[in-house]
This record gives structure tokens, sequence and C-alpha cells, in this order.
């Protein structure tokens, strides 16, 4: 693993650090994101994602696209100097209310059941335009977010999160490019959007201070050979709320 992390936070125990995702990381990272997305997440396990060599390029490559959006970071467990966390944030303006997967979908993708399944998520999540609910210009989006299996339900994720959340608190300007600095003085043209795949990241949401905005469940998914193949009930939640109403929750 590479010893050149840009490393912006020590846990207080001294055991973790919080690095920054960039350019000498990368290929580490989509290995981590690919090894424990692919065998985790809900809708690729359900589809049998690991079997489907386009459909595991097209999801890399759009992982690829989010880390290079420069708004992401990660947790290391120093002992091991492994990854165990990584959440990617992208930025979306005020042209439409399209999501970061929606717009991938449509230009990116050449698996047509990853494009399926990523346009299903993306209509769901844009039934309520964010922009016109919280009257905001930008969006910051948490597009991803894995845990290491070992760290599972023990808060790394909710940490990260609330990393991110202080450094806008605190202007730490170490943490996004120079073209993304004017998110730390205009925090109230901001929304903040999650789709969660999971009632367990969606609680997490919620306790940052996300209202549900609107919801779909993946029995509704057009494609008749995988739509059984979903868990019965299970759905994808769009939460969201005014960027100083998150912030608030950490002050």
């Amino acid at each position: 693993m590479s010893s050149e992390h840009v490393v912006l936070q020590t846990s207080d125990d001294g055991l973790f650090d919080i690095v920054q995702i960039n350019e000498k990381n990368l290929a580490e990272i989509l290995v981590f994101l690919s090894e424990h997305f692919f065998t985790s997440e809900t809708m690729c396990k359900s589809v049998g994602a690991l079997e489907k060599p386009v459909f595991v390029m097209d999801f890399a490559k759009m992982l690829t696209m989010m880390v290079g959006e420069k708004m992401s970071v990660a947790v290391i467990e120093k002992s091991s100097n492994r990854y165990i966390a990584a959440i990617c944030f992208t930025l979306r303006p005020k042209h439409n209310n399209q999501t970061f997967f929606g717009e991938f979908a449509a230009k990116h993708c050449e698996d047509e059941l990853a494009k399926a399944i990523l346009q299903f998520i993306d209509a769901s999540g844009t039934q309520v335009n964010i922009y016109e609910r919280f009257d905001v210009d930008y969006v910051i989006e948490c597009c991803c977010l894995v845990t290491h299996e070992d760290f599972r339900r023990k808060d790394f994720g909710k940490k990260l999160v609330g990393f991110a959340i202080k450094s806008v608190l605190q202007k730490n300007r170490a943490v996004l490019p120079e073209d993304r600095q004017d998110v730390l003085d205009n925090v109230d043209r901001y929304a903040f959007r999650a789709v969660c795949s999971s009632q367990y990241s969606k609680l997490i949401a919620n306790k940052w201070g996300c209202e549900d905005l609107c919801s779909s469940e993946f029995s509704e998914f057009k494609i008749k050979e995988y739509a059984d193949k979903f868990p019965k009930n299970y759905k994808v939640v769009t939460v969201g709320c005014k960027l100083p109403k998150l912030l608030s929750e950490y002050q």
C-alpha cells in the first residue's frame, strides 16, 4: 500500500488515519471499493454482478469518476496499513435534478443491466427536485459509502461523514480542491443528498438531520428477468436536507 498518504486527521485513540483520496492511492482505493462493494451491496449480489465482467467494468469506471471528483476520503487502520472505509462525494450544480448515477448511465454505461439499475436509482432519487425543495444552487451528493466487512456496525461510515461535515464547519481547505472552496463560504446555497440502498444507511442519514424525500421498491424494476431477484420489499430511499441543517448536528 502506498505510503504517500495525505493524512487529514488521526483518530483520538491514534489507531486510524483519515486520508485524502487522490491520484496516488486511486488504484488501491478502487480495489478496496470493488472488493467490498460487489461482495456486499444488495443490488450487486442480487443480479450476480461478479459473474458479469462488463457490469463490473462499468461500476469500476463509475467509482473511478467518483473518486476523480476529489471530494472523497478514506480511513486507514494504522497497525495493518489497510483501508477500512471510504466515502465518495460529488458536486451537482443546478443545471438539472439528475443524480450522478443518472448522468453516468446516460453517458458512460456499456452494460445494459448496469445502465438499467443506475437509471432506476436515478428515477427514484429525482422524484423530488432537491434544488426547488431546499431553494439551493448546488447539491453535495453522497454517492458511495463502503466499509470493510470486519468493521461494519462500528460507526466508521458515520465518523467519515462527521469528519467531512466538521471540515466544512471548520473551513478545512485541505479537504476540498481549489475549484470547490466556495462551498466553505456559501453553505446556505448547498443541499445534501444521498440515495440509501439499506435501512441502516438511511437511519444514519436521518440522525444527521436528513429527511426522507422519496423512495422506490426494486419490485418495480422493469427488467423482468431480474425483478424477482431482489429481496422482498427491498427499496432505495433518497434523503436530503439543506447543508446548514446537516452542519448544525455537529456544532
